[in-house]
């Protein structure tokens, strides 16, 4: 469990572009309780301890636990090897369509997210840069 619940952590740590400190300040734990978990020397960590973890990422249990390599490959298959960036520009598209009051249909769903993924994986690194997503997504709206 602790490679899966580790893994997720690190991932979960991605997406909320929390750092590991502000994780184990907002979540309440000692200095290096996740640290720890991250490195391995914490090979059981008590279930306070990954439930205090869970709510700080404002994630479910499951989620921190689960194994998460089966939808990591069903990504991979479809071209998207980078997994946070890829659900970083998926959140993105879906607050930038709520914020303007926008309904997309399925192609534009998914084209826009192969555009500023394949974009933003080949020209910046594999991060997300929410300017250029916001730039390719303003270029959609209705005039």
């Amino acid at each position: 469990m602790s490679a899966n619940l580790a893994s997720n952590i690190k991932r979960l740590l991605d997406e909320s572009r929390l750092s590991v400190m502000g994780l184990e300040k907002k979540a309440g734990l000692k200095t290096n309780a996740v640290r720890n978990i991250l490195s391995g020397h914490t090979k059981k960590p008590s279930a306070e301890t990954v439930l205090a973890i869970s709510r700080a990422l404002g994630c479910s249990l499951s989620q921190i636990i689960e194994d998460d390599r089966e939808h990591q490959s069903a990504l991979e298959e479809m071209g998207f090897e980078n997994v946070v960036l890829f659900k970083s520009t998926v959140l993105y598209f879906l607050d930038f369509y709520e914020k303007n009051a926008l309904i997309a249909t399925n192609t534009v769903f998914i084209e826009s997210i192969h555009h500023i993924y394949k974009y933003l994986s080949d020209n910046n690194k594999g991060q997300f840069d929410e300017r250029f997503a916001d730039w390719f997504l303003s270029r959609q709206l209705p005039l």
